[in-house]
């Protein structure tokens, strides 16, 4: 499911890049980037602890409760901030108030789109169902309108269709599911939201963390700085949609596991963790070593300046990859909340000064070293964090862990 989010765009990316401008190409990047904004205010925390409360909800029976109050919450949040996402868009070369309002619709609909619901109750293979053909046949509409004519506008409208033709059956699936009326309580929203507002301000520090460099760069560079940088972070943002499957479930795994894994479970994370970091590895090097072919396979000879920037982006899945790992894989999911948040603001006061200074000194440049700094310092605070709970060594099997195993088979 995750995968096929990201590699049917990167597939099309040869098609959108070479019919838009570079202007109108920095254009489509910034609302589709302030859309995933946008998405992690709407998203709250049900991302990440979405499956805790399910499993709580179904053993109570207040599943209902949980989905209805899950919807109106995140829309309820997407309307605040809907206004800040208009507002700065609205301000970056290239747009019309067309594109600012279908760019809105995209996450509207993906906010109410019951993914985390779909995986809770073990409809993830049903999800897929719906996804990829959905993904199809964007791509399709793509490839037929290049033959022809290819517009920001069209892109757009194809990207709200796609979502739509995933949420409506996904709705449906979810209605069978449920187990009860709907009582609205406004009290009850409101106490929900308090008891997650720690670590939802967390994952929104996290967020302003990692995803601000193009935010900041509309501000000191204009379309053209952003454009040469989204080509290169989307080929990064296609690595970590490629590795994502992996990473979420081993996460569910853990969760269900919970605290009566036994030896070969915690043992089979381990492996499967270094297995994860090992083939990120591997990928980042691959696409360092091949960044100026891949930037003229899907962006063509205009995007040259893009090369540098998808060297030094290609560093940051692996710590990515590290801090989905040591933070909800390993923290969170053992029930360090408390941890996982600190850390996370550290990393946010620790590195947006230097974000901040290295965008407007250099702009595209410095906004892809300031992306690393900021994942590398949060990979520091994490495993400070993991080391102070004594979970170290939930990351990696031992040498005795290896031979404890084998000889058991």
């Amino acid at each position: 499911v995750q995968a096929s989010n990201f590699l049917f765009p990167l597939a099309a990316l040869p098609l959108i890049s070479r019919s838009l401008t570079v202007q109108e190409f920095g254009a489509y990047v910034a609302i589709t980037t302030y859309g995933n904004y946008l998405l992690l205010v709407s998203d709250f925390t049900y991302n990440q602890s979405g499956p805790i409360h399910a499993n709580h909800a179904i053993g109570d029976e207040t599943f209902s409760r949980l989905f209805y109050d899950s919807v109106l919450l995140k829309f309820g949040l997407f309307l605040l901030a809907c206004p800040i996402y208009v507002l700065v868009l609205s301000g970056v070369q290239g747009f019309s108030l067309m594109s600012v309002a279908i760019g809105t619709l995209i996450p509207a609909v993906t906010t109410i789109t019951p993914r985390w619901i779909m995986y809770s109750i073990g409809k993830t293979g049903l999800f897929g169902a719906f996804t990829f053909p959905a993904r199809v046949g964007w791509f399709g509409c793509i490839w037929l309108l290049y033959r022809y004519h290819l517009d920001i506008n069209s892109i757009l409208v194809l990207t709200v269709l796609a979502q739509l033709a995933i949420l409506i059956p996904s709705l449906r699936t979810v209605a069978r599911s449920l187990d009860g009326p709907y009582h609205f309580s406004l009290g009850r929203l409101y106490q929900f939201f308090r008891a997650d507002l720690g670590q939802y301000a967390a994952i929104l520090a996290s967020s302003v963390m990692r995803e601000s460099a193009l935010g900041l760069l509309s501000i000191f560079g204009g379309a053209t700085e952003i454009a040469v940088f989204g080509l290169a972070d989307r080929i990064r943002f296609a690595m970590m949609g490629a590795i994502a499957p992996a990473i979420q479930s081993v996460f569910l795994f853990s969760r269900r596991a919970g605290n009566v894994a036994d030896d070969e479970s915690r043992f089979k994370i381990k492996i499967l963790n270094v297995a994860i970091i090992a083939i990120i590895s591997c990928s980042a090097i691959a696409v360092m070593v091949l960044a100026k072919p891949i930037v003229h396979l899907l962006g063509g000879g205009k995007y040259d300046a893009s090369v540098p920037i998808l060297i030094i982006l290609s560093i940051l899945p692996f710590f990515s990859a590290l801090n989905a790992i040591c933070g909800i894989n390993t923290l969170l999911a053992a029930g360090h909340a408390d941890l996982f948040s600190r850390a996370q603001f550290l990393s946010l006061i620790s590195t947006a000064p230097v974000m901040f200074g290295l965008i407007y000194a250099f702009q595209a440049i410095g906004a892809a070293i300031g992306s690393v700094v900021a994942e590398v310092t949060l990979s520091g605070f994490f495993l400070l964090a993991l080391r102070q709970c004594g979970l170290l060594g939930a990351l990696y099997p031992t040498v005795s862990e290896f031979r404890y195993f084998l000889e058991s088979r």
